[in-house]
């Protein structure tokens, strides 16, 4: 109509580009102060400072360009669409195009590694892409769900055999699908927005969960305090542990060494974990895909002995240990476990040259001897002539003690010739080593059964091979049952076992090397504020205590955690309105466009609730294309969104990593209330549609 009146291009263009541009900053605008309002509001609820948050996002100078982009983009999009002729804007055009381009996007950030959680982490210019991400993917998916929409709504049109105020409605959208495709693609982005936002807040409050429980496998866990150096069992015994957890609960001691294990290539660092099939079992935090799908059961069944496989020794008699040796130029230590489990050296003395010695000393009641070590002359380690020289001979044991020694082996250069009276041990020492006894284990023949992670596995060559750990400067050796990515209670390279198993295994190689330093334990929900109370008392408070009801609700306490939880709830909550004012605006946009068709309708006879019923029966397919659209688009975002993002709530990289969930009852309550607010608005908005009633009643019907 201006041209009519000799409007030149340019002037069209501008006047375009200025109506684009007041449209794009109305909704610019608009959109920014309600995210600042949530913002503010989430602050404030979790008592964070309302101005320091503002400052650092949505009126910061990153915020404030992201703001100006989106407003640039929206006009620019804006100008190119209501330029295009009325038939191009329903074929394959800029819509495709520009979804074809996030598309492209999209795949060279996720095959190119731009998009990962370090970058993300490290803030550096890849995390602009990443939080742009979702978007990119939402945009994909309204395209593609516009241009399946109209193909639909011709099927369905074509097809229809329903009442006559459904096809109407069918044939209507067939006709016309511009609206509607616009209507559909808003709210598929919206829905998959909305459960994007309500998936990744459940995502992180179970993220708050298992990292607790990542650290504090079970209840509580009792370690030594590098402050008092009190050891876990010098302060209590297990029994006392195990009273504590009261009925229902239980106490499981844990082994738990640092060791290496390779030549070529050493890996330092392992840590060497001995648990109960019980603790196990009761880990309150486990994925079968970080076993290769083994369970909690199928790990614990697979590391177990399957026999008894205590430390083997002689047992003592009394409170004192004898020993006739010699002659020879020796030493020897006595190396013995106590009935509380703790090893002491003890030692013995020396033989004479010429003649054999009885050797004694005092040990704990109830000992049992695991080791007996021979120790160098003197000439071996003071300086001289033949000072550094290996030294070999033959000693020969006698006595009570030395014929249960008879079936014992004999390590590190010593063997064992067994006699009527005693034993004859053949040795060969030097500065670097000290040959020693010791009683055959199970462990000798059946290396314990671990779990390893995947470096350490392939040392081993796979599953089923052994594993060669130096653990107290002796090496231990281990079958690798399964590999495992990562285990509760553990970081970096981690072997786990059967407790008794690596214990008898490390102590036989290197006595005292292998001992239970931890206590874990399970509690009955009643019995957790009494034991936080009495490990804060004696004989407790020597130890070091963390429990994993304290993590989750120091998490839950953090002011970030707090801020991004309400956050996400409360963009959630947004979108949903606005799909449904959406909807509702639809609806309007649907009267007023196409009022001449449903005049002529009224004019044929159609009464005015047939004709509000074919309103809202087209508002109807447009929600559920939209939601099953959104829901598909939420489930994508939700799985990329997870699967690239290590961050939690608190702002830290995630261990174990995040893994998507999604609370139905709380998305099936949001879809609820979706419901009820667009079924209200959509009401209103038809309420007094058609209210002339010029046609008689709609005796068509059905």
């Amino acid at each position: 109509r201006l041209t009519w009146y000799g409007a030149r291009r340019w002037q069209l263009a501008l006047l375009t580009g200025l109506e684009s541009a007041a449209v794009a900053a109305v909704s610019v605008v608009a959109g920014w102060l309600q995210g600042s309002a949530a913002g503010a509001a989430a602050a404030a609820l979790a008592d964070a400072p309302v101005g320091g948050v503002l400052a650092e996002s949505t009126v910061s100078l990153r915020g404030l360009g992201l703001a100006l982009g989106a407003a640039a983009v929206t006009t620019a999009l804006t100008a190119l669409v209501v330029s295009l002729p009325s038939r191009s804007r329903s074929r394959v055009g800029i819509a495709e195009g520009v979804g074809a381009a996030a598309a492209i996007v999209i795949g060279v950030a996720l095959l190119g590694g731009t998009v990962d959680e370090e970058r993300l982490a490290s803030s550096d210019d890849s995390a602009t892409l990443l939080l742009l991400l979702p978007g990119l993917v939402a945009l994909v998916a309204a395209v593609l769900v516009a241009s399946l929409f109209r193909v639909a709504a011709r099927l369905v049109a074509d097809w229809s055999r329903g009442p006559l105020s459904s096809r109407l409605a069918a044939l209507s959208l067939a006709r016309s699908p511009g609206a509607a495709v616009a209507t559909v693609s808003f709210l598929t982005i919206a829905f998959g927005l909305a459960l994007l936002a309500e998936a990744y807040r459940a995502t992180l409050v179970r993220a708050e969960r298992e990292q607790a429980a990542f650290q504090v496998p079970l209840d509580v866990v009792v370690r030594e305090d590098l402050g008092s150096l009190v050891r876990v069992f010098d302060a209590a015994p297990l029994d006392r542990f195990r009273a504590l957890a009261g009925a229902g609960g239980d106490a499981y001691p844990v082994l738990r060494v640092t060791g290496g294990a390779g030549r070529a290539e050493r890996v330092t660092g392992i840590t060497v974990m001995g648990l109960d099939g019980g603790a196990v079992e009761r880990l309150q935090v486990w994925r079968p895909e970080w076993a290769d799908g083994a369970g909690r059961e199928e790990i614990a069944d697979r590391i177990a002995p399957g026999q008894e496989i205590d430390l083997r020794g002689a047992d003592l008699a009394g409170n004192e240990l004898e020993l006739t040796v010699g002659p020879g130029l020796l030493g020897f230590v006595a190396i013995i476990e106590t009935a509380g489990g703790r090893f002491e050296r003890v030692e013995l003395g020396s033989a004479r040259a010429d003649s054999s010695t009885l050797l004694t000393a005092r040990v704990p009641p109830r000992s049992r001897l695991v080791s007996l070590e021979l120790v160098p002359p003197p000439r071996l380690i003071e300086g001289g002539a033949d000072a550094g020289v290996a030294f070999d001979g033959v000693v020969r044991l006698g006595g009570p003690l030395a014929r249960e020694l008879r079936t014992w082996t004999g390590v590190d250069g010593a063997t064992v010739r067994p006699l009527a009276a005693g034993v004859d041990v053949r040795f060969v020492l030097t500065p670097q080593r000290r040959s020693r006894l010791r009683a055959q284990q199970v462990t000798d023949e059946t290396p314990p059964a671990v779990f390893a992670t995947p470096r350490l596995a392939e040392l081993a060559g796979g599953a089923g091979g052994t594993l060669a750990l130096q653990v107290g400067g002796s090496v231990v050796r281990v079958r690798v049952a399964g590999v495992l990515e990562r285990f509760p209670g553990t970081s970096r390279d981690v072997v786990v076992g059967d407790r008794g198993a690596l214990r008898t295994a490390i102590n036989s190689a290197s006595p005292g090397a292998g001992l239970e330093n931890e206590v874990w334990l399970a509690l009955a929900e009643d019995r957790r504020q009494a034991v936080s109370d009495a490990l804060a008392g004696a004989p407790f408070h020597v130890l070091d205590s963390s429990s994993r009801a304290d993590l989750e609700a120091e998490a839950r306490r953090d002011p970030l955690a707090r801020a991004t939880l309400l956050a996400l709830g409360g963009a959630a909550l947004l979108a949903l309105v606005l799909a449904a004012a959406g909807l509702a605006l639809s609806v309007r946009a649907d009267l007023r466009d196409e009022r001449g068709e449903l005049d002529e309708l009224e004019a044929q006879g159609a009464s005015p609730s047939s004709l509000r019923r074919v309103v809202r029966l087209r508002a109807l397919v447009l929600t559920v294309g939209g939601v099953v659209a959104g829901a598909l688009t939420g489930v994508l975002l939700v799985t990329l969104v997870t699967r690239v993002v290590s961050v939690t709530a608190r702002g830290g990289f995630a261990e174990p990593p995040l893994a998507a969930t999604v609370e139905i009852a709380v998305v099936a309550a949001g879809f609820a209330a979706f419901v009820l607010l667009a079924a209200a608005l959509v009401a209103v908005a038809t309420h007094g549609a058609f209210a002339s009633g010029r046609g008689p009643a709609f005796r068509a019907e059905g």
